[in-house]
């Protein structure tokens, strides 16, 4: 249903495109977004080699984009010429109904959105094996909040943490550890944040040893008291560090 239903010629940048009927120029993130939830780029990779190799379509990539082509397109929902446009004016309800069906799924856009995709697909970077959407999902499920995957500055400090040879299973640590520290904190919880836990501290976050209080030999009393020497340790702790939060 991405594909072209009719020829489109179009200029970016001083580029001439063209895509024929059952052709498309497009992306891996792009397809996997369309494709719904759940659906990632790996799917989507692994289904077009498949889809490849039983001649359902053919897929010529580059740096940049891809051209979908799919086979034998015209066959199956190929336009007919005018006059049998006329002529199939005159089908039964059935046909008409039909013919409904395939105008329904005609790629219409306007000019804005076809400038838009262009765009996307040429500055699409090569396919990014970092899972900046597990990571931020993640974030998102423990602390109830809703930061955005694709945000610039998300992307690019999980970027550089990936590059030094972090997993996606230390990110999700990091983000326990400083849930476990911080969540029921009506000040500290606002740091819960790519900004904070992704920066330069991530390192010491990970492998920070969450305190824990033996109470089995000590008194109701003395565990309050305790209680409350840790949260004052703690509350020293993270004032006088402000480079904690930069």
């Amino acid at each position: 249903m991405m594909v072209n239903y009719e020829p489109n010629k179009w200029e970016w940048q001083g580029k001439q495109y063209e895509c024929m009927p059952g052709q498309v120029i497009t992306s891996l993130p792009k397809i996997a977004e369309r494709s719904g939830k759940g659906v990632s780029i790996q799917n989507v990779r692994t289904a077009l080699k498949r889809f490849e190799k039983l001649g359902f379509l053919t897929d010529e990539s580059t740096n940049k984009n891809r051209l979908i082509t799919i086979v034998n397109w015209a066959i199956y929902q190929g336009s007919d010429d005018e006059p049998n446009r006329q002529t199939n004016k005159q089908l039964t309800g059935n046909q008409q109904a039909t013919n409904r069906q395939l105008t329904a799924i005609k790629n219409i856009r306007t000019k804005e959105e076809k400038n838009k995709e262009v765009k996307d697909i040429v500055e699409q970077k090569p396919d990014d094996p970092i899972p900046y959407r597990e990571i931020i999902d993640y974030l998102n499920q423990q602390t109830g909040k809703s930061f955005r995957h694709s945000a610039a500055a998300n992307k690019k400090l999980i970027k550089a943490r990936w590059n030094e040879g972090y997993t996606t299973d230390q990110f999700k640590r990091v983000i326990d550890n400083k849930c476990q520290d911080w969540i029921h904190d009506s000040k500290m919880n606002q740091y819960l944040q790519p900004s904070t836990l992704f920066a330069g501290k991530f390192d010491r976050y990970l492998n920070q040893r969450n305190r824990t209080i033996n109470t089995k030999s000590v008194s109701a009393e003395e565990e309050r008291i305790l209680e409350l020497s840790r949260q004052r340790m703690d509350a020293m702790e993270m004032i006088t560090d402000d480079s904690e939060f930069f």
